[in-house]
């Protein structure tokens, strides 16, 4: 199912779930999540990868996550459908860190309030929309 310009909906969702509802797997991701994702790849203009396990990937767990999951905390964005992690092609985990906070007016506009601390996060990007109430990007630590 495509989301967006640029992704299919397994790759915001796990194998599991998207065996037991397929499209209807949609219904546990917030939609602007898909937004976030969109406006991050077309700012970057190259391959983003959040869950690649449709592709033969060893990625699943990088969008939602069940609630069952021990991936991460109890009560993370991602059981929530509101976060994903991810790698852009060809750039590290600093630069796009660098970027979201050199940029974070725009990257805000976009719906992106959330990201971990680059010290946690030196081998993938975590971003999230939660409700933060804040006028500038939220960094957190795990």
């Amino acid at each position: 199912m495509k989301i967006g310009a640029h992704f299919d909906l397994r790759e915001f969702v796990p194998q599991i779930i998207w065996q037991k509802f397929g499209d209807k797997s949609i219904w546990f991701m917030d939609k602007k999540i898909f937004l976030l994702a969109d406006f991050i790849r077309s700012r970057m203009g190259k391959p983003m990868t959040i869950n690649n396990w449709n592709n033969g990937g060893t990625f699943n767990l990088r969008g939602f996550r069940p609630p069952d999951s021990t991936t991460g905390g109890q009560l993370s964005q991602h059981k929530f459908g509101r976060a994903i992690d991810f790698n852009i092609a060809g750039m590290t985990a600093q630069e796009v860190y660098k970027d979201i906070i050199s940029n974070q007016d725009m990257y805000m506009k976009a719906g992106l309030t959330t990201v971990e601390d680059i010290s946690f996060t030196t081998s993938w990007t975590h971003c999230d929309i939660r409700q933060t109430n804040q006028n500038k990007i939220l960094i957190v630590k795990p």
